[in-house]
């Protein structure tokens, strides 16, 4: 294992040459979290979608299907929706999960301990309510910007960007490790909006190309079975090596954040942990053009 990441400001490209070495680096523990939580998910929607979809793909070949009436038609793809949901949930629940614990084992670098997969699970299961209600306040405060208007959506989304870092590197409450985000991004909003846009783009990548034998299985003429049993199978193996990394740029701003705004590497240098708060200097106007949208998070 390496040691403490080096705590400097770091550019635009210094953050995802971070996350990437920190990925080399402790590769083994976080996709041994990823794997744990996300394979045995995997196999439990595979199990589903191979009864499922046969009888799906058996109604849809029969020709009297051509004759079934609306309600019918409307039970047939129900009793197939349910089940599917249902694993959706499950699967929600467990990037929730990897989340919290690929972020607690890239914290226990930044306070130059060795992290274990065990203890970083262990810590995502005892965070994982507070993670709940963190996420879907998010999801419910950014759905209701986008109703709105699309950019307020976005603004608060990205004012939010790393609300799950703060809630598990200093063990906060779900509203206030979003108060402390939305503190945290304040005169950053477009360099962590450009930052999550490539972020995104690097996962969706990764994602098309292991998902793109399950569209060959489509082009071939494989039937509904097949094709949602490889297309399971390749999105399981592209949650398994993306959500880490996703957890890991998300982990390094927010670190990054706290060396420019808080002097974080004199704090660790002085004897302290690493990862509680500590007061913010009182805020001065910014004169950077990076500064972005601007807002209090309330009284």
């Amino acid at each position: 294992m390496s040691s403490r990441p080096v705590l400097r400001p770091l550019d635009f490209g210094g953050i995802f040459d971070q996350a990437f070495k920190l990925y080399t680096a402790h590769w083994r523990t976080l996709l041994t979290i990823s794997a744990i939580v996300m394979v045995p998910l995997g196999l439990v929607s595979l199990g589903l979608s191979l009864v499922l979809f046969q009888d799906l793909d058996a109604a849809l070949t029969d020709p009297a299907f051509l004759e079934a009436s609306p309600d019918q038609i409307l039970s047939l793809f129900v009793d197939a929706l349910l089940p599917s949901l249902f694993v959706g949930f499950l699967n929600i629940i467990g990037l929730w999960l990897i989340q919290g614990a690929c972020t607690h084992a890239v914290a226990e670098v930044y306070a130059g301990r060795t992290p274990t997969w065990q203890d970083s699970l262990s810590a995502g299961f005892q965070r994982l309510p507070s993670l709940a209600g963190a996420v879907i306040m998010i999801g419910l405060g950014s759905l209701a910007g986008f109703v709105f208007c699309f950019f307020p959506g976005v603004w608060l989304y990205i004012l939010w960007f790393v609300t799950i870092p703060a809630l598990v590197a200093e063990r906060l409450g779900a509203w206030e490790a979003m108060t402390r985000s939305w503190a945290l991004i304040q005169g950053t909003w477009w360099r962590t909006l450009g930052l999550a846009v490539v972020t995104s783009l690097i996962v969706s990548i990764v994602s098309i190309a292991l998902a793109s034998p399950s569209q060959f299985v489509v082009f071939s003429g494989g039937s509904l079975t097949s094709t949602q049993a490889v297309s399971q199978v390749a999105n399981t193996i592209a949650y398994v090596l993306s959500l880490p990394f996703q957890a890991l740029v998300a982990v390094v701003i927010y670190f990054d954040l706290r060396v420019r705004k808080e002097a974080f590497d004199l704090t660790t240098l002085m004897g302290g942990d690493g990862i509680s708060a500590v007061p913010p200097a009182p805020p001065t106007p910014s004169t950077s053009p990076d500064a972005g949208p601007t807002a209090t998070p309330g009284p």
